[in-house]
């Protein structure tokens, strides 16, 4: 039996996001293990990431053309699903080519249940875009909390690496009997959008902006909590538990920092809010970089996870916004250029994190960040600039 509720069918999509969040994320805590597993060098253990948001991206812009064609709730359950399968499988690799093969899967399947959870959400409460997109990415932060400190817990206790992705994996199958109980309402009918339409987007200037952005912020992102892990345990020996929990407390941050930041953006221009924020990030990530104690890179990953907390659902709630009638595929393409940003820097930075230091990798995410300043800076003043009949 469907149950028509749509506070119901909310709590299914947003498990989905929060199934995705902490799939990715203990991948960071267990790359050690993970490596060790399979004999391959950790330096080189960002191509993960790579492969993982290479599916990402594939998938998204797929979905973005298809997206109003399709039932969104049948993709929405059959990705979870085929999530949990093949976090399964991952598992059971034999190689570590093959696991790479999965993680593309798993990046693409995860990318269109991240990306169909969010926006679900958001669409059947389209009069307030950037509170629900902020609202929902709280859940993907409570996943990327706690499946890092649980993983480096458990491998501290001497636990098999395999057992956070089965965990994970029984989590998307709760998500899918949820989602099939509960009936989508309030669903506004999407224009059909053709493969051709998608040219306009791209012809919209701010638009163009956030894509930018949003490709320099997941590059910036991912890049911290990616990595921040194995960097501890390299430079200041952090035991298994710690170098977790340190991914944990970024995305504790990240959490707190979005329940503001959702109320934030009923009261100020969403461009202004990403100005803000990625000031603060921008200063914290150069601080964090110039850091020469443990102590001192737990406070400024508190800061940096709430400096960064609200610019990624801010800036793909603008974005969306921004193309009108085509929002629904212009959340998939933003998505998708996150995860360009997922898939290039997280890897660049890994080499680097072994030819130079944790201050010359992290200090170019500040540099990162800085550009999205550039960014957001140029269309606030473009913005006005159109305005009063300038440009």
């Amino acid at each position: 039996m469907v149950v028509k509720n749509k506070i119901g069918f909310s709590i299914g999509s947003l498990l989905s996001v929060f199934t995705f969040a902490m799939g990715i994320t203990i991948v960071s805590t267990l790359l050690i293990p993970i490596c060790k597993n399979f004999n391959y060098s950790i330096d080189k253990a960002g191509i993960l990431f790579t492969a993982n948001f290479f599916g990402f991206i594939i998938f998204n812009v797929i979905f973005s053309i298809y997206s109003s064609k399709l039932n969104k709730k049948g993709i929405l359950i059959v990705c979870t699903l085929l999530y949990s399968i093949f976090t399964l499988l991952f598992t059971t690799a034999p190689s570590f080519n093959i696991l790479l093969i999965y993680m593309i899967m798993m990046g693409g399947v995860g990318g269109v249940m991240e990306t169909l959870g969010s926006t679900l959400v958001v669409e059947i409460n389209q009069e307030r875009e950037g509170f629900f997109l902020n609202f929902t990415q709280i859940f993907f932060g409570i996943g990327a909390l706690i499946g890092p400190v649980t993983a480096g817990y458990l491998e501290g206790q001497g636990y098999n690496w395999r057992i956070m992705f089965i965990v994970t994996a029984v989590f998307g199958v709760i998500s899918c009997i949820l989602l099939g109980l509960f009936k989508m309402e309030g669903l506004k009918k999407q224009e059909e959008v053709k493969a051709k339409d998608l040219r306009k987007v791209f012809k919209i200037r701010e638009f163009n902006i956030m894509i930018v952005a949003i490709v320099l912020y997941s590059g910036a992102e991912v890049g911290v909590w990616g990595w921040i892990s194995t960097l501890l345990k390299q430079q200041f020996h952090a035991t298994p538990f710690k170098s977790g929990l340190s991914v944990a407390i970024f995305w504790g941050f990240m959490i707190i920092g979005r329940i503001f930041t959702a109320k934030l953006t009923d009261k100020l221009d969403m461009r202004k809010v990403i100005l803000l924020l990625s000031i603060a990030g921008t200063f914290f990530t150069f601080l964090l970089a110039l850091s020469k104690t443990e102590m001192s890179v737990w406070i400024l990953l508190a800061l940096v996870g709430l400096s960064y907390s609200g610019i990624w659902p801010t800036i793909v709630a603008y974005g969306g916004k921004t193309a009108g009638r085509f929002s629904s595929s212009a959340y998939f393409l933003l998505i998708a250029a996150g995860g360009l940003g997922g898939m290039v820097f997280p890897y660049t930075l890994g080499i680097l994190g072994k030819a130079a230091s944790i201050s010359i990798t992290i200090g170019i995410i500040a540099f990162l960040m800085l550009i999205i300043v550039g960014l957001s800076a140029f269309s606030i003043k473009d913005n006005i600039n159109r305005k009063k009949g300038v440009i």
